[in-house]
C-alpha cells in the first residue's frame, strides 16, 4: 500500500484557498492590495516568511497577522502565490524577468 498523503494534502489546501476558506494571514502589497493566505503555505515555500512568521506568532500567537511587502505589487504577488499553491505560474514573457525578482526577494525556494 502506497500513502498518497502527499498529494491528498496538497490537494486539500488548494481547496482551502480556492474556497476562502481558513486564511490566517493577510499580505499587504505596496499598492494596497491585500491577499490572504495559509502560513504554513508561506513557511514550506520561502525561508523569509519562515523567519518572519517564527517572528509573528512569538509576539501574537493567536490573532490574524499581516505583513506589509515593500516593493511588491499585488498582481505580482498573486503569481507567487499561485506557484505556491498550485506547483505553477503562468507568466507573461514579459514579466519573467520580474516574477524571478519577487521570488528571490521572497526567498521561494524552489524559484531561487
Amino acid at each position: 500500500m502506497k500513502n498518497q498523503s502527499e498529494s491528498v494534502v496538497y490537494n486539500n489546501i488548494k481547496l482551502l484557498r480556492d474556497d476562502n476558506q481558513l486564511f490566517d494571514i493577510s499580505l499587504i502589497c505596496e499598492d494596497g492590495v491585500i491577499l490572504s493566505a495559509h502560513k504554513l503555505i508561506l513557511a514550506a515555500h520561502s525561508d523569509k516568511f519562515k523567519k518572519i512568521l517564527a517572528q509573528l506568532s512569538s509576539t501574537t500567537p493567536a490573532a490574524q497577522s499581516s505583513i506589509f511587502l515593500t516593493g511588491v505589487k499585488g498582481s505580482e504577488l498573486e503569481d507567487i502565490l499561485d506557484f505556491m499553491y498550485v506547483g505553477e505560474a503562468r507568466v507573461a514573457q514579459a514579466k519573467l524577468s520580474r516574477f524571478l525578482h519577487v521570488a528571490s526577494f521572497l526567498h521561494i525556494n524552489s524559484l531561487v
